[in-house]
């Protein structure tokens, strides 16, 4: 498996039924700093981050590595082990709900993944923002697809990294406070980037916040929706999420 470049210091893996037990196509990104390698996001299992580690190994050897967890998911965590003698940063709602639902989750999801999910906590939390000036990239809270959910700026590359706040054809909704959504789509427009990247599919262009923030107003106002099939499959899911946590 390799890892594509998609900036001066950016690389993206993604997994799906090729190389996972997981099939939905899952990225992890990976910042190649000055003296720190950041891996955002660990995937469904320790067996995952082989690749990540041998790549590790064949370009930066000796830069610290920093794992940050974006949110609570099971598919952006459960690879944690690999990187247990690491620092594995988080925000503090992420940490509390992986302590609560690390079991549970690994229960409901053992068939899709890859290889050892023992538990393994975030070793750092924050609370709002966490920024590492000296390899200009910088932590946010952007609350979202998930309420604890953060968002990673490379302020070198220009690249920003939301992970399921943005998906095609949908994002799916796991918190009703839907203005927070819109709110955190409104700031992502006053960042400075060029490439925009998110887990479930890669490389997106700049025009899907918009429709994404329209998408959410719709449901916030009550107003009429005009979506495609595929659109509708996911909205009917989310429909049912926002009934059930309201």
């Amino acid at each position: 498996m390799k890892a594509k470049q998609i900036s001066k210091r950016g690389y993206l893996f993604t997994f799906d039924s090729k190389n996972s037990n997981f099939e939905v196509e899952t990225s992890i990104y990976i910042i190649i700093g000055d003296k720190k390698v950041f891996v955002i996001d660990t995937h469904c299992g320790a067996d995952s981050m082989m690749y990540v580690h041998d790549f590790i190994n064949h370009k930066c050897k000796d830069h610290e590595i920093v794992v940050v967890n974006t949110h609570y998911d099971w598919d952006h965590v459960f690879g944690n082990m690999a990187f247990s003698k690491h620092t594995i940063i988080s925000h503090q709602e992420t940490y509390d709900m992986l302590d609560q639902h690390w079991e549970s989750m690994e229960i409901a999801n053992k068939d899709s993944c890859d290889g050892d999910t023992s538990k393994c906590l975030p070793n750092k939390t924050f609370v709002g923002d966490l920024d590492f000036l000296d390899e200009g990239v910088r932590l946010f809270h952007s609350p979202g697809h998930t309420h604890d959910s953060i968002s990673v700026y490379d302020n070198q590359d220009k690249v920003l990294f939301v992970a399921d706040n943005l998906e095609k054809p949908l994002p799916y909704l796991q918190d009703h406070r839907l203005q927070l959504y819109v709110n955190t789509l409104n700031y992502y427009h006053t960042l400075n980037f060029e490439t925009l990247v998110c887990t479930h599919s890669g490389v997106v262009d700049f025009e899907t916040i918009e429709f994404t923030k329209g998408y959410l107003n719709s449901i916030i106002h009550d107003k009429p929706l005009d979506l495609t099939t595929e659109q509708l499959e996911v909205h009917g899911v989310n429909r049912l999420e926002l009934k059930k946590r309201k």
